[in-house]
């Protein structure tokens, strides 16, 4: 399933920042995370939590590498009509802040305290999320839970010095490792692992059908430049097939 059918709003200034909301952002599942660090938002209104994110997720964290790589583009795409700057691509990407930290495997998220959050331990749902607050708090008690997330999207932001996507906790679940009847749901895994197979199979096939394309591409221009007798148009069929070849 092609999960890129989202699309960044044009940005809306909210309490001395812009954001562009997004339209259609997926939910995106994160298993077995570790939490690295909790602080409180300056608003009291929920946690910024620091979670690291094991190789086993590679389908989600490639899906959250997506979500940047579009924003940077977008963000090209639209820089003049939504502030009026000239930036280029190199300036941008010095501006923007990667949301998933490939060096330490880690990802800021926002636990916010509204209803709209949903909280669990052992699969049974909470009010709030003061239960789970305390035993984040506490890494005795943390070692002690195998931890799963749904995360998602909420916009790009605009700072004066910065921009950056983003990432809200929707649902998160605590599951005692010592309670075997709930350690796991062989189901649940098995379709999490499905979802993330079929995801990583429709990106490996994009990128065959486009390699392919490009090859194709390649190819054709070559012979059209060997064969042509046009000075002129000599000199743009290898200007185009320069700009093909950067690309590798």
């Amino acid at each position: 399933m092609d999960k890129r059918n989202y699309t960044y709003k044009t940005p809306v200034l909210k309490n001395n920042k812009y954001i562009s909301y997004v339209d259609n952002s997926s939910k995106i599942f994160l298993n077995d995370i570790k939490i690295k660090s909790i602080n409180k938002l300056i608003d009291d209104k929920g946690y910024v939590l620091k979670i690291f994110i094991p190789n086993i997720n590679d389908a989600s964290i490639n899906e959250i590498i997506d979500y940047d790589l579009n924003a940077i583009n977008t963000i090209t795409k639209n820089i003049g009509e939504w502030f009026n700057k000239d930036l280029s691509e190199d300036e941008i990407i010095e501006l923007y802040k990667i949301s998933f930290c490939e060096q330490t495997s880690t990802l800021s998220v926002i636990l916010s305290s509204n209803k709209f959050t949903k909280y669990n331990i052992n699969n049974n749902e909470l009010n709030d999320n003061n239960d789970i607050i305390n035993i984040i708090r506490n890494n005795k008690k943390l070692k002690k839970y195998i931890i799963s997330v749904e995360i998602e999207n909420i916009g790009l932001y605009f700072l004066s010095d910065n921009c950056f996507n983003k990432w809200v906790i929707k649902s998160i679940n605590l599951t005692d490792i010592e309670d075997e009847e709930n350690i796991y749901n062989k189901c649940e895994i098995e379709e999490s692992l499905l979802e993330n197979v079929t995801n990583v199979n429709h990106i490996i096939n994009t990128k065959i059908k486009d390699y392919t394309k490009n090859k194709e591409d390649i190819n054709k221009l070559y012979d059209k430049i060997i064969n042509t007798k046009n000075n002129k148009m000599w000199i743009e069929l290898i200007n185009k097939l320069n700009i093909l070849l950067k690309n590798y």
